[in-house]
């Protein structure tokens, strides 16, 4: 079995993430913020899970909690029915800033540089960054240096960088959100053909309407601060999906309704 491997469904009933009851409160020197209270959800294996609420709602901060950054004050985080004790390959972050890529790197050795902990050898690593740029479509670029990508394709070599760990669970922080709207939209249809191949879990944070149903199978909506989970939606419609078919405004209808209520 190859670290980039095919599966047949998303067996969305078997839980991969289980948070509940979860909150987080940050103390400082003259004040008390609670960022998130009383958070309860699950992620499937293999589901696509949207969070979307407002900016500064805490989608971040329940990211930090499942990659292991952070810990929550309360509640409980379970990753494969486990508490999660910190960061760890099988919990992968793609994030909103393309600088985490090493510049002094090619795009073949920024993908092959988590493998080396594992003590690989050089030709399985490279046989391995391989698989996961032609993934994401980026197999004649191995040689280049990201300051020679665009934008959308560094965002790519980050996501192939995360795959190539052989992730069960992806965890992306708006990762489209300094994109062009073309760009940002060819990057939602790459991502869905990357999630249908390796079928890895996903959380994918947004505030954008229109991304998160375009992507979710479930579309989780945050309150603003204390971020609580106000609703969650089941998007039923057929990949890919038409963003201006009835079922689609339907969709975007009842999450505005969702976000707007206060």
């Amino acid at each position: 079995m190859t670290a980039i491997a095919m599966a047949d469904t998303a067996g969305a009933a078997d839980p991969v993430v289980r948070v509940v009851a979860l909150g987080r409160t940050y103390r400082t020197e003259n004040s008390v913020v609670q960022a998130l209270d009383n958070v309860s959800l699950e992620i499937g294996r293999g589901e696509f899970l949207s969070i979307l609420g407002p900016s500064g709602c805490g989608k971040s901060t329940l990211l930090n909690v499942l990659a292991g950054f952070d810990r929550q004050t309360s509640g409980v985080a379970e990753f494969e029915g486990r508490p999660i004790p910190g960061p760890s390959p099988k919990r992968g972050v793609v994030f909103q800033d393309t600088n985490a890529l090493f510049p002094w790197m090619t795009v073949e050795q920024n993908v092959e540089f988590g493998l080396r902990s594992l003590g690989m050898s050089r030709a399985e690593r490279r046989e391995r960054a391989a698989q996961a740029l032609a993934l994401v479509n980026l197999r004649d670029f191995a040689s280049s240096y990201p300051r020679q990508l665009s934008g959308g394709m560094r965002q790519l070599v980050a996501i192939a960088r995360v795959v190539v760990m052989d992730a069960d669970l992806l965890l992306m922080d708006e990762p489209f959100a300094a994109l062009d709207a073309i760009t940002r939209q060819r990057m939602q249809r790459q991502l869905v053909e990357i999630w249908e191949k390796t079928r890895s879990s996903i959380m994918f944070i947004t505030h954008s309407i229109d991304e998160a149903i375009y992507l979710g199978d479930r579309v989780a909506i945050m309150s603003a601060r204390p971020g609580r989970i106000r609703e969650i939606l089941d998007v039923d419609l057929p990949r890919p999906r038409d963003l201006a078919s009835a079922e689609f405004n339907a969709l975007r209808g009842r999450a505005l309704t969702h976000l707007d209520h206060h």
